[in-house]
């Protein structure tokens, strides 16, 4: 895609991460409306939005980039995280 088309663009699905990374050095505003495939499929499954049939296509999508921003998780963080606390001795509590 051209800087100019993805200047303009509301969403930007990428298949890898790479291509996710390529098209934000491009147009670095859209950072927060460009996702993996993968990774919005799965931000789609959480949240659950209600599918409302007075609502056109285009505004369900836009109302589901607005969400999935507000619930990305960076891609480092791993599935299960172990947090230490050390209060004298350590204890472990995976979420």
């Amino acid at each position: 895609a051209s800087d100019l088309t993805l200047r303009q663009a509301d969403l930007v699905i990428g298949m890898t991460r790479q291509h996710r990374s390529a098209a934000v050095a491009l147009a670095p505003r859209l950072v927060r409306r460009s996702f993996t495939l993968k990774e919005l499929a799965r931000i789609a499954r959480q949240l659950q939005l209600d599918h409302d049939p007075t609502t056109s296509t285009s505004e369900r999508l836009r109302a589901l980039v607005e969400e999935a921003s507000r619930h990305r998780t960076p891609w480092w963080s791993p599935p299960c995280a172990t947090s230490i606390t050390w209060n004298g001795s350590i204890s472990t509590t995976t979420r």
